[in-house]
Formats: C-alpha cells, structure tokens, sequence
C-alpha cells in the first residue's frame, strides 16, 4: 500500500511489504466505451471460466480471472443501462466476480472541444 505524507510524497504505508504483490492480489479493471465492448469482455470472461471449470476443484487459483471490474464510460447516456445490466446478468457477476461501475460524466465548458 502506498500513504502520502504531508509533503506530498507517497511513502510505503506501514505495514507494507517491499515484494510485489501475488497473483492472487492483482485484480484488473477494463474501462469500456461502447456496449460492443461490455459485450466482449463479458463473454471473455464467461468462456475463460466455463473452460476452467470456475477454477473448482483445483489448487484453488486454476481458472481463475484476475478482471475484477468493468467501467462503462460511454460518451452518450443511452446503452448504459442495458451495458449495466449485461454485466450484471452474466455468469461471471452471477458467481461474485466481476463488478461494474459507471463512470461520472464529464463536463463541457462552453468553447471546449468534448
């Protein structure tokens, strides 16, 4: 973990190690921009874990994801909602594993290019 002091440099946090983290620790967020793309990740995910058996049985990391979440970050409001609702509907979100969050919008000043 890393802590900031109150110079503005980040430090160690206490009780950090200096090794780098397991694989089991690393988790992965995909930033989507298009429903094509939710899709995509969602039925990447899905044929990885049905392949793998959902990583039962095993060791205990067979098969299994390190993709944790999935950002929708669509330039248009619209297919959000059916974006959301595919990760939530698929199998991966079904078992725990694979979250979704919605980017906040970004905001236009007039004379910007967006």
């Amino acid at each position: 973990g890393i802590a900031a002091t109150s110079e503005g440099a980040a430090t160690p946090a206490p009780g950090a190690e200096d090794s780098p983290p397991s694989k089991s620790d690393m988790r992965l967020s995909v930033l989507a921009r298009t429903y094509e793309q939710v899709d995509a990740v969602c039925s990447l995910v899905e044929d990885l874990r049905r392949d793998a058996g959902d990583g039962e049985g095993g060791d205990g990391d067979e098969g299994r994801i390190a993709l944790d979440e999935i950002i929708v970050d669509f330039l248009e409001v619209e297919g959000m909602k059916e974006a959301v609702k595919r990760v939530r509907s698929s199998s991966a979100s079904a078992s725990g594993g694979l979250k979704v969050s919605v980017a906040a919008p970004r905001v236009v000043k007039p004379g910007e290019a967006g």
